[in-house]
């Protein structure tokens, strides 16, 4: 069934557990549906929020109270469906998991297209889940494989944000892998007189940062341990963490961290900044932190931040898994460690703070990738070719 909205197909994404400006969700909300806005489609998002409906880059926005954990989201599934079901959308276009049955269950009473983003490796991320005892993410990680294999064939798209991601779904169905790559229009159109009032309020210091999701596997306890180090030869040194925390407690155990370290002078929980902002930010750091710890997740999964990082002309220190390797070493923008520890961490810093002829070169480096290759320009014309083929924009006339 075509349901046309002014001659357009219509597209509607689920965002259960996904809102407009929480972390993470810059893939979603300022890249992949306003590349389907322009690619000719009618988008609407279902998120979880509660303001009234408003329009986001030309995208309808519709929250609803869909709040908390995997465990919570799962009672909102039938009220997932009831919703999606009255938007009557030619497409539904979704990145969770759980969403899967919903989904399929969409497909059989009305024929939809069904797209699934596959942002990350879902099951690897049940085994270093620190939401769930020990003992039971083998059997979540199990179950989550579980779930994505059994539903995966009644998708008509299959998208993921790396290779080693898409490598379970490429002979299932019509796929496309779509980098996570930064928007250049949205780190350069910060606003000057913000980033006038940081190098006002950060004058006489150097600035670490670090851009994304704060949680404890993403180098939080080392960047902490490292600050004391760094501290002790370099007191003028800032670490400003520029990201939003996924249970309040763990902002309230990691500030006692910082206590007990004797380091919360030098640490700056800023939370979660606009991407409209983030350039701004990004652009009084001397150098980017991109830390996370060591496991079959994130030796898959590309973390964005080193983007980020290299399109706002920032070195970047980083550890040494396999994505940080295949874009940070080959654009020469930072150093990668050996080892996950502070002790290198602080010293690879210092280092690059001492030299800022090497900090340069390194962020010229890393720019320069991304205008080259690393954008999200070259991805949203992926994204929209994917759509197109499987669904045009429009129904074709008669005559065609």
């Amino acid at each position: 069934m075509v349901h046309l909205k002014n001659g357009k197909r219509k597209i509607c994404y689920l965002g259960l557990s996904r809102w407009p400006d929480g972390p993470g969700d810059p893939r979603v909300f300022q890249k992949q549906l306003p590349a389907l806005v322009a690619a000719g489609y009618a988008v609407t998002a279902l998120v979880t929020g509660s303001d009234k409906p408003y329009d986001l880059y030309g995208v309808r926005i519709k929250p609803f109270p869909w709040e908390g954990g995997l465990w919570s989201r799962c009672c909102y599934l039938g009220d997932v469906y009831r919703k999606a079901l009255a938007e009557k959308a030619d497409c539904y276009f979704f990145g969770n998991f759980e969403l899967l049955p919903v989904a399929a269950l969409l497909k059989w009473q009305t024929g939809t297209r069904l797209v699934y983003d596959s942002m990350e490796h879902f099951p690897d991320m049940m085994r270093v889940s620190r939401q769930a005892p020990v003992a039971i993410r083998p059997v979540l990680a199990f179950g989550v494989d579980l779930v994505e294999r059994v539903f995966r064939r009644s998708m008509d798209l299959i998208i993921t944000a790396d290779e080693p991601t898409m490598d379970r779904f490429r002979r299932t169905r019509p796929s496309a892998v779509i980098f996570n790559f930064p928007p250049l229009h949205l780190l350069d159109g910060y606003d000057p007189a913000l980033l006038g009032d940081l190098r006002r309020r950060y004058a006489g210091r150097r600035v670490i940062t670090y851009v994304g999701s704060m949680g404890w596997d993403r180098g939080l306890r080392e960047m902490a341990e490292t600050m004391v180090l760094i501290k002790a030869k370099a007191p003028d040194v800032v670490l400003t963490l520029l990201g939003g925390w996924q249970f309040a407690q763990w902002r309230s155990e990691y500030e006692q961290l910082l206590d007990r370290l004797g380091v919360r002078d030098v640490v700056e929980l800023c939370g979660t900044i606009p991407q409209t902002q983030l350039g701004a930010y990004l652009r009084i750091a001397d150098i980017g932190l991109a830390l996370l710890e060591e496991s079959p997740k994130h030796e898959k999964n590309i973390a964005t931040k080193q983007f980020d990082y290299m399109c706002c002309s920032v070195p970047v220190v980083a550890n040494n898994l396999r994505p940080f390797r295949e874009f940070l070493g080959q654009a020469r923008a930072g150093t990668i460690i050996d080892q996950y520890v502070p002790d290198q961490i602080a010293e690879a810093c210092l280092k690059l703070l001492k030299n800022p002829e090497l900090r340069r070169e390194m962020g010229e480096n890393g720019r320069r990738m991304v205008e080259q290759r690393w954008n999200w320009q070259s991805q949203a014309h992926k994204l929209r070719e994917a759509f197109v083929r499987m669904m045009p924009p429009s129904e074709p006339t008669a005559a065609s």
